[in-house]
Formats: C-alpha cells, sequence, structure tokens
C-alpha cells in the first residue's frame, strides 16, 4: 500500500527542499506575479492527511526571476533556502535577505533579522547557534534563543 497524498498550494512552485519533522512536511512555495518578482509562503502540511497545518507569507522579493528552464548565465539563481528544525524553532531565509526563527508549532514568528543580502543557503546549526550564507559572500551567525526583534 502507498502512502501518497497531494496538497495543491495557491502558488506556482516549489523551490526548496522539503524539511520532514514529526507529523508535519514544511516547505516554501513561490508564486510569480505578472510583473514577474514573486512572492513565497512556508507552508506545514501534515504527513498523514496532507492537510495544510499553517502558512505564513513571507514577503515578495524585489527581484525579477527567470522562468524554470530559461536561467540565462547571470541569472540569480531560482532557488530559495529549505526550513530547518532546531528543538521547537523552524529556521528560514528569504530571497530579500529576511532570516526569521518560527515556532515550528504554530507558525508565529519569533524573530527575524534583515541581513541585506539574500539567503539562498539553508542553515545549519549546532551549539544553539544558527550558521547560513548569503548571496554576497558573509557567512552568517546567530544565537538560536535570541528573543528580541530588531527588525
Amino acid at each position: 500500500m502507498e502512502d501518497r497524498y497531494a496538497y495543491q498550494s495557491d502558488s506556482d512552485a516549489i523551490r526548496c527542499t522539503p524539511t520532514n519533522y514529526r507529523q508535519y512536511n514544511l516547505l516554501c512555495w513561490r508564486k510569480k506575479l505578472s510583473d514577474g518578482r514573486h512572492s513565497t509562503k512556508l507552508y506545514a502540511i501534515d504527513r498523514t492527511t496532507g492537510e495544510k497545518l499553517w502558512d505564513y507569507y513571507l514577503g515578495q522579493s524585489n527581484r525579477l526571476l527567470p522562468p524554470i528552464g530559461k536561467e540565462e548565465e547571470d541569472d540569480p539563481p531560482p532557488w530559495t533556502c529549505s526550513p530547518r528544525i532546531h528543538e521547537e524553532k523552524l529556521f528560514v531565509g528569504t530571497l530579500d535577505g529576511i532570516f526569521f526563527c518560527f515556532n515550528r508549532n504554530t507558525g508565529k514568528p519569533i524573530w527575524y533579522r534583515n541581513v541585506g543580502s539574500s539567503i539562498r543557503s539553508t542553515a545549519c546549526i549546532g551549539d544553539d547557534k544558527v550558521y547560513f550564507g548569503t548571496e554576497s559572500g558573509e557567512f552568517m551567525l546567530f544565537q538560536s534563543k535570541v528573543v528580541n526583534n530588531a527588525g
């Protein structure tokens, strides 16, 4: 017997590797807007039923992305980083340079930071620190226990 389901979002494309955690899958969907830019939502999908548990609008990019398969050498890569779980937190970055920390169960933001450059790398976590790289070549580090939002 196969265990499978399909969840259809109101978005166009999945541009990250899903993260599986206990009862749900977490992934980012991109929706192309009429002007060529895109918006991105983070979704938590129940692994057994395929139902949406929660979603969060991550924002609208100020950059144009080429259609999949029509990228040229100088175009930005069309993917986004994948969500990462650590304890009760979920971390994910955006193409607009915002790095979010969410409550993994509710999808509510705990804190976020604008790092000033697109985030395409998936975070890694060690010693209660969150590490990730930016498109401008910076290697960033945040304490995972940060609670104040400097926006």
